[in-house]
């Protein structure tokens, strides 16, 4: 019988022209009427003409040929290997040998969830023959008109999908075994110009709870379960824009959340389907995944999806997180993402105290994850006022930041990551209403007027001190701050006796406040919030 020659046959076509518009794929060729062990063959439902495969993830692929034969799957063959009288299917890498998810010396085999999984994936064995339970990774394979069915030992079951196997053999679907061949597939979908230099923003007001149950909080920016945009007619033109990238405000997301993206013709790509780099359609805590970067012109080539008229992207979640920004550019963010690695941005800090502020002026249009942003809006006696700044931070302004807790409440140390949102740089700080920006260290001035940030209150710098305010920081200058205090902002306090640290002030209405917000017969001695100012009470 004729052997499948996976070092020769596998890398045909698939190095070099990633952007062609001619796409090599692979069919079914030599179809199997008997198997023995060791032979390598793919597991393909002739009636659905989709494929079961690895695909770069521990989930198991299961589509049509030109999605999941792409050169960037990580494996797409399964070598048959004889276990206790049944039979284990071992994953084969494209370029041939075994694959090992993850560059694990364990190799990885065909794994179904129970019967009332969500999934079927490809993982180790942990010496139960299977992940979740005993046996969930052995197969009987039977021989019937038309094919084989493959039952799954642990569920005593038959697998349909990459669902788990959990259909009764009168329902089992009868899957065709069998070697590859060449496919070339033209693609429908023009090539985008991909020539913006600005990066252009979503507006949240058209994102919106998709699924029944989902809800989005446009003041929060929060959403749980189903969420995304939607847009009418001919939908969103990606054509001038070759990234759509979203940012988590939180520090890290809890669970996963996977991006669906849909064109008008109704084609449908997920995270899973994306490729070798499908992390980049997710947000998740596993590996500090806050930004979610998708190129479409590898939906374009790969997936042959209609850059041109977008009707849908959607967020699929359940537990619900933060949005921080959403915006199309031809910038990719450096948000490389694997399962064993994190995304760590253009420009990070790392290990900041929860609820803690600090200042940050870039000299590129950023984005931000795991902190919220603010502005400076007034000035009071022994205060400044801030409100949030909701959006991508422009090049050279600087901003005072506030880093959040993690989405499953802990309070971990806080990483906060800046992506770059477009090619363009500033040689030169631009001050922000009494915020001084800085590209380099420096001596902060010193002054009455001039302050410095310190543990969420702001100093005077002593005449006999020499501070230094970082690179990539900023200090204030009260004479240049413009207004007085607004209603309804975060208040940052003069560094004295009273250990102000950050408050948020109550509707302006006459009455009286502490700090927590607590309303008050009559003011107490120290700060108050009266009318919606901070009044010190001595």
């Amino acid at each position: 019988m004729k052997k499948l020659l996976l070092s020769c046959m596998m890398l045909l076509g698939m190095t070099g022209a990633a952007f062609a518009d001619e796409i090599t794929s692979y069919g079914p060729d030599e179809i199997k009427t008997s198997i023995a062990v060791g032979d390598i063959f793919a597991i393909y439902n002739a009636t659905e003409e989709k494929f079961l495969f690895g695909s770069g993830a521990q989930n198991l692929g299961y589509d049509v040929n030109t999605k999941a034969f792409l050169a960037s799957n990580s494996g797409w063959l399964f070598k048959l290997q004889e276990a206790e009288g049944h039979y284990l299917l071992h994953l084969q890498a494209p370029a041939g040998g075994d694959y090992n998810l993850w560059g694990s010396t364990e190799k990885s085999y065909l794994n179904s969830q129970p019967a009332d999984g969500g999934c079927s994936f490809i993982l180790g064995l942990e010496g139960r023959y299977g992940q979740d339970g005993a046996n969930l990774a052995l197969w009987d394979i039977e021989a019937v008109t038309g094919g084989f069915k493959l039952k799954n030992v642990g569920t005593g079951l038959y697998l349909n999908s990459n669902a788990p196997a959990k259909f009764t053999e009168e329902d089992a679907v009868v899957w065709t075994l069998c070697t590859l061949k060449e496919v070339k597939v033209e693609n429908p979908i023009a090539k985008g110009s991909y020539d913006a230099t600005d990066a252009q923003e979503l507006d949240f007001a058209n994102f919106k709870a998709i699924a029944e149950g989902a809800s989005w909080n446009a003041e929060n920016m929060e959403l749980k379960g189903n969420c995304g945009f939607q847009w009418a007619g001919d939908g969103l033109d990606m054509n001038q824009y070759r990234y759509l990238v979203l940012t988590a405000a939180n520090n890290l997301c809890k669970g996963g959340y996977k991006a669906h993206i849909k064109d008008k013709n109704g084609k449908e790509v997920a995270g899973d389907d994306y490729g070798k780099d499908f992390m980049n359609m997710w947000f998740g805590e596993w590996n500090n995944h806050n930004c979610m970067a998708i190129d479409m012109e590898q939906l374009r080539i790969n997936q042959m999806f209609d850059i041109h008229h977008i009707t849908e992207l959607m967020i699929e979640g359940g537990d619900g997180f933060t949005l921080a920004n959403a915006y199309i550019t031809n910038q990719k963010p450096t948000n490389d993402k694997s399962w064993n690695g994190e995304d760590n941005g253009d420009f990070s800090i790392t290990g900041v105290a929860v609820d803690k502020f600090g200042t940050i002026c870039l000299p590129f249009q950023a984005a931000i994850a795991g902190a919220k942003v603010y502005e400076i809006t007034g000035k009071g006696s022994d205060f400044i006022s801030l409100s949030e700044h909701n959006g991508l931070l422009a090049a050279g302004k600087p901003y005072f930041y506030q880093t959040l807790a993690s989405n499953d409440g802990g309070n971990a140390p806080a990483a906060v990551r800046f992506y770059k949102a477009t090619a363009v740089t500033l040689d030169d700080p631009v001050e922000n209403n009494g915020l001084i920006g800085t590209f380099a260290a420096i001596k902060a001035p010193k002054g009455d007027d001039i302050r410095v940030l310190s543990g969420n209150k702001l100093y005077t710098v002593d005449v006999d001190d020499y501070v230094t305010v970082g690179a990539n920081k900023a200090y204030i200058d009260l004479t240049k701050i413009s207004a007085t205090p607004s209603r309804g902002t975060v208040f940052l306090g003069f560094g004295d006796a009273t250990g102000i640290e950050s408050v948020k002030s109550v509707e302006s209405d006459g009455a009286i406040y502490n700090l927590n917000g607590q309303r008050l017969a009559q003011p107490k001695k120290g700060l108050n919030i009266i009318g919606g100012k901070v009044i010190m009470v001595k």
